[in-house]
């Protein structure tokens, strides 16, 4: 996941990857998108801001080394919807009921599964089986620290060892 904060001129630009909460708080701030070259941008006036808006929502504004982290997620205790976002990203999703489950980047499988199928024409989900458990690669830790309070139990920082 990278994150871009880019000052020109007298804009700033996000090039950034989508979040559902990221759009609305970016217009609050002023902000417009351009979808030629699909990025936000920004009055240079509101940098500070536009940067704690991008470590808000990601856990990292691009700028400087960040520490990144491992995830432990269980789905038993999340709310079954079509998607799953932990940290600043979708780790889950289906797109349609008929559709097969696709992990966001970085993301594997380590234990459970999901069916085939799940949810409705209108309402698809997830539908994990129990135990599922995902791993969650690379996740900035001011994220995964704020996704653990968020979360609880449901979501464990690990270490970065080979866990077979």
């Amino acid at each position: 996941m990278t994150i871009q904060v880019t000052s020109t001129g007298d804009k700033v630009r996000v090039s950034s990857p989508y979040h559902p909460d990221f759009p609305a708080r970016a217009k609050m701030l002023g902000g417009r998108w351009d979808p030629e070259a699909r990025e936000w941008t920004f009055d240079l006036r509101d940098e500070n801001r536009v940067r704690a808006l991008c470590r808000e929502v990601y856990g990292t504004d691009g700028s400087g080394e960040v520490d990144l982290v491992t995830l432990r997620v269980s789905l038993d205790d999340l709310r079954d919807d079509r998607q799953v976002w932990v940290a600043g990203r979708c780790v889950a999703e289906r797109r349609s009921r008929d559709s097969a489950v696709r992990l966001g980047d970085g993301v594997i499988l380590l234990s459970g599964g999901f069916p085939w199928r799940g949810g409705s024409s209108k309402y698809p989900g997830l539908k994990p089986y129990t135990n599922t458990v995902l791993e969650v690669r690379d996740v900035p830790r001011p994220a995964a620290e704020a996704a653990v309070r968020e979360y609880g139990h449901a979501v464990v920082i690990v270490s970065d060892e080979v866990i077979v």
